[in-house]
């Protein structure tokens, strides 16, 4: 696994195009070669720190989360006017 301390544009653009697709957080990381606590970490500064790389990475990791929870509802609402 990655460096725990480092912050890495392409890791976490890894992480939020995962979380994006609906993996957990626990895959996200390891997609990235993170660990889950680097991760938790990250989102962590995100919420302390609003001017920085980790600010901009928490708000898309949620932004993620609330695109993929959207599509999901979306699928069951389609699935359920069909009948399927």
């Amino acid at each position: 696994m990655a460096n725990a301390a480092k912050f890495s544009a392409q890791a976490a653009f890894t992480v939020v195009s995962a979380i994006r697709r609906g993996a957990t957080m626990s895959e996200a990381a390891a997609a990235a070669q993170i660990t889950r606590q680097t991760l938790a970490n990250w989102l962590r500064r995100g919420k302390v720190e609003s001017s920085d790389e980790y600010f901009t990475f928490a708000a898309a990791y949620r932004a993620a989360e609330r695109a993929y929870r959207r599509a999901l509802i979306d699928e069951i609402a389609v699935r359920l006017s069909s009948g399927v």
